[in-house]
């Protein structure tokens, strides 16, 4: 016998009256008591579903965080190789004019002659 049942049973063997009146509430306590296990025994099931939803939840998104990085990654790299890219290619005319120069000084001078 449980203690809960112990408690129940306890003041209806004390009065020292067994009743049908008795033994029908001490049914409905028991039937009562029944449900309310069933109950609890339903929402912790639900409550352990809920707790392997939540973690695969987490699992996706940590998931989904790693890929965003991975592209943040890949798309800074090519930022970085664009940026180098355009340094160079805005470098390219000034270093052809520089080359210039000094042939433009040498064909004037020839002429100056």
């Amino acid at each position: 016998m449980k203690m809960s049942e112990i408690n129940v049973v306890v003041p209806f063997q004390l009065s020292g009256v067994d009743s049908p009146l008795m033994t029908s509430e001490l049914e409905a306590l028991h039937q009562h008591k029944f449900s309310l296990e069933k109950r609890c025994s339903e929402l912790t099931e639900a409550l352990r579903v809920i707790g392997v939803e939540r973690d695969q939840a987490a699992e996706q998104y940590q998931q989904y965080v790693s890929q965003l990085n991975n592209q943040l990654h890949s798309l800074n790299q090519k930022a970085s190789m664009i940026f180098t890219a355009l340094l160079h290619a805005s470098c390219v005319p000034l270093f052809l004019a520089k080359l210039s120069e000094p042939l433009s000084e040498r064909g004037t001078k020839h002429f100056n002659l």
